[in-house]
């Protein structure tokens, strides 16, 4: 595809071309990416529990955190390169967003 996006094996992956004026200089060193690795977690858990964030970018996140593929920037290696279980770190993931709705299930009721 034209556009930068391509099908690899399941989900779209992005595809950046390889050179953007003004961006030459940028160098990912490993604690870029670890902290790079670390953000997409916490964003991941943080989008999961907005109730801004509509259902096709939950599902999305929900897609990415139940993988184990191996990727640079998967849900596992993500996890493991910030010394978590991935396994782990799904159940608290889903205990989480389970509490987030029952809370506001209850404060509907609350409210009524």
């Amino acid at each position: 595809m034209s556009d930068g996006a391509y099908i690899r094996d399941g989900p779209v992956q992005l595809a950046l071309p390889m050179s953007y004026p003004g961006f030459e200089d940028i160098v990912w060193d490993d604690e870029a990416i670890s902290q790079l690795r670390e953000s997409l977690l916490a964003d991941a858990l943080r989008e999961i529990l907005d109730s801004r964030v509509g259902p096709v970018v939950k599902a999305r996140i929900r897609e990415w955190m139940e993988s184990d593929a191996i990727a640079p920037f998967s849900f596992r290696v993500c996890a493991e390169a910030s010394g978590l279980d991935p396994a782990a770190l799904r159940e608290t993931f889903h205990r989480t967003v389970e509490r987030a709705k029952q809370a506001a299930t209850a404060g509907r009721r609350n409210a009524a």
